[in-house]
C-alpha cells in the first residue's frame, strides 16, 4: 500500500525521500483512517529528511564515515558545506535534502580530472588561513608562501596577518589562528582542484537513515490500518 522511495539527485549532492501510496483514493475513503495515515506518513518523511540532513552534516565534519562503499573523511575547513545542507518538503509525502555549496558535488562524486577555479575567483577577496599552532612567525611564513598564488588586497588588512582566537567548548581561547586576505588576480598561480576520490557524504547519510524510514512506514500501517505496506 505504501512504498518508501529514495533517489539521488543529479548532481549527486542531494537526495529525495518519498512515501508513495498505492490506491490513494481508496485509502482516503477508509472511514477516515486514510487521512490519519497520510498525516503520519507526512510526519515520518519530514522527520527522516531532517535525520538525513543531520547525518550528512556529521559526515562532512571531519569524522571517519563508514558505508557500504568503504570509508572516507571530509575535513571541515570553513563549515560552509555543512551549513549549506538543507531540507525542502516538496509535498506532504516528499522531501529533498540538498547541499547547496558550489563545491558540494565535487566532494560527493570526486574529481576525475583537474579543475581550474581561477576563472570563477578573479577579482574576489578570499581569506587564507595559516594553519599554525607554532606562533605568528610560522604563520607569517605560510602567508608569504600563499602570496605566490594570490596578490594582497588593498583593504584594511593590506595583506597582513590577522590574529583570530579559537574558542573551546567552555568559551575560553584554546589557540590562535592567523588569517591573511588576498585578492585573486590575473597572474595568480594555483587554484587548481586536483583529482580527488569520491567522498559520498550524502549517499552514506541516505544509506544509514532511509532504512529507518521504511521501518517507520511499516509501523504506521500496522498501527493505523492493521496491515503492512
Amino acid at each position: 500500500m505504501a512504498n518508501p522511495n529514495w533517489t539521488f539527485l543529479p548532481p549527486t549532492s542531494g537526495l529525495t525521500l518519498t512515501a508513495s501510496v498505492d490506491g490513494f483514493d481508496k485509502l482516503i475513503q477508509t472511514l477516515g483512517a486514510g487521512l490519519v495515515t497520510i498525516a503520519a506518513l507526512s510526519e515520518s518523511v519530514k522527520k527522516h529528511a531532517e535525520m538525513v540532513r543531520a547525518q550528512a552534516v556529521v559526515n562532512v565534519s571531519g569524522v571517519q564515515v563508514t558505508w557500504s562503499g568503504g570509508m572516507f573523511v571530509v575535513n571541515r575547513q570553513t563549515g560552509k558545506l555543512a551549513q549549506s545542507i538543507t531540507v525542502l518538503q516538496t509535498n506532504p509525502l516528499g522531501a529533498i535534502v540538498k547541499a547547496n555549496a558550489n563545491y558540494a558535488d565535487t566532494v560527493e562524486a570526486g574529481v576525475d580530472h583537474p579543475v581550474d577555479m581561477k576563472p570563477y575567483l578573479l577579482g574576489k577577496t578570499i581569506p587564507i588561513r595559516a594553519r599554525s599552532m607554532g606562533g605568528a612567525q610560522l604563520a607569517q611564513k605560510e602567508v608569504q608562501g600563499a602570496a605566490l598564488w594570490a596578490v594582497p588586497t588593498q583593504g584594511p588588512v593590506k595583506g597582513g596577518v590577522r590574529k583570530v582566537p579559537k574558542y573551546n567548548s567552555k568559551g575560553k581561547v584554546s589557540k590562535y589562528e592567523y588569517i591573511s586576505f588576498r585578492r585573486v588576480g590575473p597572474q595568480s598561480k594555483g587554484w587548481i582542484i586536483p583529482v580527488r576520490p569520491a567522498r559520498p557524504y550524502m549517499r552514506a547519510a541516505g544509506e544509514k537513515i532511509l532504512p529507518l524510514l521504511a521501518a517507520d512506514i511499516a509501523a504506521i500501517y500496522a498501527k493505523h490500518l492493521g496491515g503492512t505496506p
